[in-house]
């Protein structure tokens, strides 16, 4: 075998092959992880991320930069073994592209942490390691506004990625007036709604506003429905007034999906059945329904999130176990040039193969089963295809002008000389008075 082997090196053409073969090795360990700068989870056994404000549930993961106020991430490693996770933290510009800051430019402190001391699951039959990072810390502070990325990883080996997740700090150098009606276009008249809203840039120096100003709408922080191409309609005595009847229209799509496992024991809102095998429970939830030509239905909803609960103990985060999740959409045949995804917070906000769903032709149905935490959910079914950049829930959900959305209005700086983009204002209008001061930071 000794022999056959070195004839085999000393022969060029297996040479070549060995040296084609090593090179591809190489380059697909080096790339089959590459950072995606959005919300991402890359390993299989990491469940319930969430980035939120500490202290304050179902809130976006932003904050001011002067404030006390912290963000909390948090996640469940679902192994029997404490992992060694670390973070670093990325600037990015308002298009969630890497700015040119340097780490000494934006951070205070050390620009690699760990994230110590997670939790073991109790009276759980799935067992994980709950774990939770507080952003500022005593480690690592924000010097400068604008977009970030959170990515952790495992054995200091950043090549090993677990997660990225977004969020934002802001200036609050300006203040922003909001307010959302009716579209007024007769053709957006009964599926879109209008934002309206006027910058005042206060002591703000702001030499040129159509080009040093950038606006960031988006619905229910949904950054696949952003709008980021806004100009202002008129610019007088330090205000900027979006008021485009056009532009500043989007549709309101409907009231998200829901269901309640806050327990496995009993049948609680939109579950169909509960059952337990193989020391994991299994939950089918009732068959939804096609949405797009039903007439709208006030249900109050949490636009998208989630909220991890277990009804029979009290220390939830390590104490609500995990179920397989079913959800079933009928439907007479499948959706062409495209496919459906169960989409919101429990999906990280993606459309990728994970969520992706299967249509079975013999039960004329679109099927998925997830691996969920226990809690209330919202979510709902979207259409997309990734190669023509196209995200439509309007084709399962339907468009309706009475919907309950949150608009989240970011306004970005960039002035002469300026190399990254600050976020100097930020903005949340409920499109229900209502619910309005739900929202309101």
């Amino acid at each position: 075998m000794a022999d056959y082997l070195l004839t085999l090196r000393n022969n060029p053409f297996f040479m070549r092959y060995f040296l084609n073969v090593f090179a591809f090795l190489i380059f697909t360990n080096l790339f089959s992880q590459e950072l995606i700068l959005d919300n991402y989870v890359y390993q299989d056994q990491i469940k319930a991320v969430k980035m939120e404000i500490a202290d304050w549930e179902i809130s976006y993961p932003i904050i001011d930069l002067q404030s006390d106020n912290q963000l909390l991430l948090s996640f469940d490693d679902l192994s029997d073994e404490i992992k060694d996770f670390s973070y670093k933290i990325i600037h990015c510009n308002a298009d969630w592209i890497v700015s040119d800051l340097s780490e000494n430019e934006y951070l205070n402190g050390f620009f690699e942490n760990q994230i110590d001391s997670p939790r073991p699951s109790f009276n759980t039959f799935t067992n994980f390691f709950h774990y939770k990072l507080f952003l500022p810390n005593n480690n690592v502070q924000f010097k400068v506004s604008g977009n970030y990325i959170i990515k952790v990883y495992e054995d200091y080996d950043e090549q090993k990625l677990v997660l990225t997740r977004r969020f934002s700090i802001s200036e609050n150098l300006l203040e922003i007036k909001a307010s959302t009606r009716r579209a007024i276009l007769a053709k957006y008249r009964s599926t879109h709604q209008q934002v309206d809203f006027t910058v005042l840039t206060q002591d703000l120096v702001i030499n040129d506003p159509y080009s040093d100003i950038k606006v960031v709408v988006v619905q229910n922080n949904i950054w696949q429905l952003a709008k980021t191409d806004l100009m202002p309609q008129f610019v007088r005595d330090g205000a900027l007034i979006y008021e485009d009847t056009e532009d500043n229209s989007y549709k309101g799509y409907n009231e998200f999906r829901r269901f309640d496992m806050k327990s496995l024991k009993y049948l609680q809102d939109r579950i169909a059945k509960i059952y337990f095998e193989d020391d994991i429970y299994f939950v089918r939830l009732m068959n939804d329904d096609d949405k797009r030509f039903k007439v709208y239905l006030n249900e109050k909803d949490i636009n998208g999130s989630y909220i991890v609960r277990n009804r029979d103990y009290d220390d939830f985060e390590v104490d609500a176990d995990f179920a397989q999740v079913y959800f079933v959409l009928p439907m007479d045949e499948p959706v062409s040039d495209g496919d459906l995804y169960v989409f919101g917070e429990l999906t990280n906000w993606q459309t990728n193969e994970q969520n992706k769903m299967v249509y079975s032709y013999e039960k004329k149905a679109y099927q998925l089963m997830l691996k969920l935490k226990q809690g209330y959910y919202n979510y709902e079914y979207v259409f997309a295809n990734k190669e023509k950049n196209i995200f439509d829930p309007q084709i399962t959900e339907g468009t309706h002008y009475e919907t309950e959305n949150n608009y989240l209005i970011y306004v970005y700086l960039r002035g002469f000389g300026d190399v990254y983009d600050r976020l100097v204002g930020f903005k949340i209008v409920n499109s229900m008075k209502d619910n309005s001061s739900i929202y309101n930071q």
